[in-house]
């Protein structure tokens, strides 16, 4: 996975949060904010490569959580 590459080479990541087919209360419903960047401050993935997961920052902090 090349983000997990770019991790190990400590670069400094951010997501875009970004759909026009999905309407804001159902970002709304899983914590996240449409149009909105993020900080992404971690990357695990599991040995046999199934589960991925990241970890973002809201650099607006706040009362949005995620609610995945």
């Amino acid at each position: 996975m090349k983000l997990l590459h770019a991790r190990q080479q400590r670069f400094l990541m951010c997501a875009m949060c970004t759909n026009n087919h999905i309407d804001k209360q159902r970002f709304n419903q899983v914590g996240l904010l449409n149009n909105h960047a993020y900080s992404l401050q971690d990357l695990q993935q599991s040995n046999d490569g199934l589960i991925k997961l990241i970890k973002l920052r809201n650099p607006w902090g706040g009362t949005h959580r995620w609610n995945g």
